[in-house]
């Protein structure tokens, strides 16, 4: 059986029941509502739609993405036009994609938004705005990565980063944590980092979404190191 397994710190949860899980966790402290009929609404927002078949970042986010549709209305933002076949994908798995914020934003008070999903902190300060249009709305930020822990490596390979540079960007970064109700981490190591900052925070793991497969692994004998990676993600290459 092909399995997709979701690592969390809430053990024996199905996808579904971590969807769950997350709703009943950002409506904590909120007045109880009459039950109807109607779904909650999402508004996520990313920098582009996520490369599904190119990154294991954007595999999870495109699992993430329909796991939430299957429970809530999701709509997308992005910041700049993605290839067709990514948003063929969105709609194939029941997601909305909207596009740019300006879509909306002659009629934003005519939504009900209940969660702000924001991927990686550049999209918080990128689409923050939507903050004042739903300000009842929960916030979940999703990390992806802890970006600062990354470019501190860089300090030593890479002369176009400055501990200046770094810092500002770290400044960015936990500002965007701050504004949100749920932080979701891809790893244990990333959670510590955040917590390390923010210790009052609700930081939770969702780490990268892979199918099970079984491969074997002949050893030639010469010593060479085969790695997999995105290249466009710095500091790889």
């Amino acid at each position: 059986t092909i399995g997709i397994f979701i690592r969390t710190k809430i053990r024996g949860y199905s996808n579904m029941e971590l969807i769950n899980y997350w709703w009943s966790k950002i409506l904590n402290n909120t007045k109880k509502v009459q039950v109807s009929n109607s779904r909650k609404v999402i508004f996520y927002f990313a920098p582009t739609i996520p490369d599904y078949d190119e990154s294991s970042g954007g595999r999870r986010a495109t699992l993430l993405l329909e796991m939430m549709a299957k429970k809530f209305n999701v709509y997308v933002f992005y910041g700049k036009i993605p290839p067709k076949k990514y948003l063929e994908k969105l709609k194939s798995i029941g997601v909305n994609p909207v596009g740019f914020l300006r879509n909306i934003e002659a009629k934003a008070s005519n939504y009900k938004v209940d969660i702000l999903f924001f991927a990686w902190y550049n999209s918080f300060h990128q689409f923050k705005k939507a903050l004042k249009w739903f300000p009842s709305a929960k916030v979940i930020i999703d990390s992806v990565d802890v970006h600062w822990i990354r470019e501190e490596r860089l300090l030593i390979s890479n002369s176009n980063y400055t501990k200046t540079h770094v810092e500002a960007n770290k400044r960015k970064e936990i500002e965007a944590y701050k504004a949100g109700d749920i932080i979701l981490a891809v790893t244990e190591q990333d959670k510590r980092h955040i917590l390390k900052e923010l210790p009052l925070k609700q930081v939770e793991i969702v780490s990268n979404i892979h199918r099970q497969e079984v491969n074997e692994y002949n050893d030639s004998g010469s010593n060479k190191i085969l790695f997999f990676g995105g290249f466009k993600h710095t500091p790889n290459i």
